[in-house]
């Protein structure tokens, strides 16, 4: 595998998102301390914060919340939920599980720079699929089925948008599934928040994965925690091996 890019986003984050007067790039929500957090908690919750040490937890994610990630999507167990230190390693892993060196990759853009750039790195070649202002940063599916090739093998989505915000319609997320992806190719879906969407767009796009569907989510966490993030891969048994094996 080649030397991965410098991360120019983070590069430029790590000099002024933090020294900047006003901040206009935040894509996470408005945050809270942890004790309005913790008054939400009922009496078992806040027994287990109490409780609670500091060090390293199973490789996987701990039980309690694979188990409690899993319950948000149909059809899927505890075993299928992959947990990570932030969203960074959940992309590494699996676009090294789900890509070789003999294929071919599709990614929308604009995207969060780590989405377009992995996939380039291990892939033989990638398509990038505009999201254009005038169509309202949708997705034309009719431009998905004419970067389609032979060897393609991922499919990337990246809805709420990063960078402009815009959310998919349902009709988005089928029709690649339904009848534009060769057999082999996966859909990889990466969001950052989906707790706000209505049940008809969270249905559509991630509540029934399967055997060809790598669901990614990024949640933001409160900024006193020690990190920012964390993400969860939510996948078919098959997918969540590939990634498991170059997360441990």
């Amino acid at each position: 595998m080649t030397t991965l890019p410098a991360f120019r986003l983070e590069t430029h984050f790590s000099r002024w998102e933090f020294t900047a007067r006003h901040h206009m790039t935040a894509s996470d929500s408005e945050t809270m301390s942890m004790a309005e957090l913790l008054s939400l908690a009922d009496e078992a919750d806040r027994d287990a914060w109490e409780r609670l040490t500091l060090g390293y937890t199973e490789t996987h994610g701990a039980p309690a919340l694979r188990k409690a990630i899993a319950a948000t999507y149909e059809g899927l167990e505890p075993e299928d939920i992959l947990c990570f230190a932030g969203a960074e390693e959940g992309l590494y892993c699996a676009m090294l599980a789900l890509l070789g060196p003999e294929d071919h990759a599709i990614v929308t853009v604009p995207n969060y720079q780590s989405m377009e750039t992995l996939p380039v790195t291990i892939a033989a070649s990638v398509s990038g699929v505009a999201l254009r202002p005038e169509n309202n940063w949708q997705l034309d599916i009719a431009d998905v089925q004419s970067a389609l090739q032979p060897n393609t093998k991922l499919i990337a989505v990246n809805f709420p948008n990063n960078p402009t915000g815009a959310v998919a319609e349902p009709s988005v997320f089928r029709a690649p599934s339904r009848h534009s992806a060769p057999s082999a190719a996966f859909i990889f879906s990466a969001m950052r928040s989906i707790e706000g969407w209505s049940a008809t767009r969270r249905s559509a796009c991630c509540r029934r994965p399967n055997s060809s569907t790598a669901v990614f989510r990024s949640t933001s966490c409160p900024r006193p925690m020690a990190f920012r993030g964390f993400g969860s891969a939510g996948s078919p048994a098959a997918i969540t091996r590939f990634s498991s094996a170059w997360k441990a």
